[in-house]
């Protein structure tokens, strides 16, 4: 009889894990999908090179691969063309969204 209770008490923890994982990725997917629509508003003054542009919209986490965004901006022969303002961005723009504001 004890193996038996042994056995149930293990399946019920499982499942308790289960359900605990499954909740919690959930969650996860919520704050992602909240953060993906948050705003954040960047002044830009002063900004003479797509470097200083990049890096400030990698310190308010709009881009997270600098170089990357730098890399665009040469291929596309945006990064002489950065203006100045006031600018509004999502996180989880594409390069693309974010270069149509800042040009």
């Amino acid at each position: 009889t004890k193996a038996v209770e042994t056995t149930k008490a293990s399946e019920t923890t499982k499942a308790s894990e289960t359900t605990k994982a499954t909740e919690t990725t959930k969650a996860t997917e919520a704050t992602t999908a909240a953060n993906k629509n948050a705003t954040v508003t960047i002044v830009f003054e002063n900004i003479n090179n797509a470097t200083k542009a990049s890096h400030l919209l990698y310190d308010a986490g709009i881009i997270t691969d600098e170089e990357a965004f730098l890399e665009y901006l040469k291929k596309e022969q945006l990064d002489r063309v950065i203006g100045e303002g006031e600018f509004t961005f999502k996180k989880g723009m594409t390069f693309k969204e974010i270069a149509d504001i800042i040009t």
